[in-house]
């Protein structure tokens, strides 16, 4: 009899376990959900750059960080930080920069990306011709110069990838980036 109890009183706990797990996760859902595409954006941006080869003149030394720009785009800027806290790119430290506007955009990056909208494309305007790998959010973006495109279709998140961009501004995207691009433009 005393087994049955102890079998009961476990199944109970378990039952109250899985109860309160699911209030705590219904809960939480919300803000996870938008925090984890912030997340998921900015471990694509960090792989872009793993990715991307630059020539020397886009930095000032060789020891020189690898600056990344986000533009209109604090909570991007906020979970790419959290994630690059501590990692290099080549060697190089990573740093992050937030522009409130177009205009306020400088030569010290070697990553800008913009937020989505009619402002990614005047970013992509200010910044052609520079050695910076150009990523956005919105569907024109490629057409405006842009290098890398980030989709989010159904929840899941992928990118398109515009070679003459990259070309124009001396960067080498590698074979990897290139393969795992929903669409290559410019090839």
């Amino acid at each position: 009899m005393r087994s049955h109890m102890t079998i009961r009183s476990g199944r109970q706990a378990l039952i109250a376990a899985v109860v309160m797990g699911g209030l705590w996760s219904l809960l939480a859902s919300v803000p996870v959900r938008a925090q984890s595409e912030e997340t998921l954006k900015s471990q694509f941006i960090l792989n872009f750059a793993r990715f991307t080869t630059w020539p020397s003149a886009a930095f000032a030394s060789p020891s020189s960080p690898l600056i990344v720009g986000f533009v209109s785009s604090p909570d991007l800027a906020d979970a790419f930080d959290r994630i690059a806290t501590g990692k290099n790119v080549n060697g190089r430290e990573l740093k992050v920069k937030k522009f409130d506007s177009v205009a306020a955009v400088d030569d010290s990056c070697q990553v800008v990306v913009a937020a989505p909208g009619a402002l990614s494309r005047a970013v992509a305007a200010k910044i052609k011709g520079k050695h910076v790998l150009l990523v956005g959010q919105d569907g024109g973006f490629l057409d405006a110069g842009g290098t890398i495109n980030l989709i989010v279709e159904g929840g899941k998140i992928s990118f398109e990838v515009n070679l003459a961009s990259a070309h124009a501004a001396s960067l080498e995207l590698d074979q990897k980036l290139k393969a795992l691009a929903k669409s290559v433009k410019g090839a």
